[in-house]
């Protein structure tokens, strides 16, 4: 449950209100941007939030307990060459939306102490066509159900020859070659060649 201003409660029960959506973004490489869907900028706390700059936004879902929710938001990109706004198409390809943290403001444009925050996440998967992008918007509790760190168990964990795993597989004491001199089925071959080599050595292995 969300506590309201009281005098934001009382503009909201006024019946006649003057409200706008601000979004504030805070980028991976610490850069702080304000957009607002208003037609003049709003300043608070230190931020300018851009007029006519902010993304739409598809409707929010949420689910029971940590579920996650998420929803979407969507806009035009602009050059940073052509244009004073902060949207560009290589800052977005260069990754400095990744993760970005966005927390989305409901203030009241006549009176920008007067708002109240409706939520926080951040962006996950952005695609870009037809000069336009969209970009997911992932409840923080997303971060709760990521893997992080390594996962131990009885087996190694590592892919053969990865850079985890450390084995040369092109050192002579872990590659052989042969010849394939008789078929057996269609998942049993003979090789002739590898003798050197102990039996079962290649087991769980890579053919080519």
């Amino acid at each position: 449950m969300k506590t309201l201003d009281p005098d934001l409660a009382d503009h909201l029960g006024s019946g006649a209100t003057t409200l706008a959506t601000c979004w504030k973004v805070t980028r991976s490489d610490g850069t702080v941007l304000g957009f607002t869907d208003h037609d003049a900028d709003i300043v608070f706390d230190g931020v300018t939030y851009l007029a006519d700059s902010g993304p739409e936004a598809s409707e929010a879902t949420t689910g029971p307990g940590l579920a996650v929710g998420g929803s979407e938001i969507s806009g035009a990109l602009n050059d940073l060459a052509l244009s004073a706004e902060p949207l560009s198409e290589a800052d977005l390809a260069a990754g400095l939306w990744d993760r970005a943290r966005i927390e989305v403001w409901r203030v009241n444009w006549a009176a920008p102490d007067q708002r109240v925050l409706m939520r926080i996440a951040e962006i996950g998967e952005v695609t870009r066509a037809d000069g336009g992008f969209r970009a997911e918007l992932r409840s923080l509790v997303q971060g709760l159900e990521e893997v992080r760190g390594r996962v131990f168990s009885h087996v190694c964990d590592a892919d053969l020859g990865d850079g985890r795993c450390g084995v040369n597989l092109q050192a002579s004491a872990y590659l052989g070659s042969g010849v394939v001199s008789a078929v057996l089925g269609e998942r049993r071959i003979v090789a002739a060649g590898i003798d050197g080599f102990a039996e079962d050595f290649f087991a769980r292995g890579l053919l080519r």
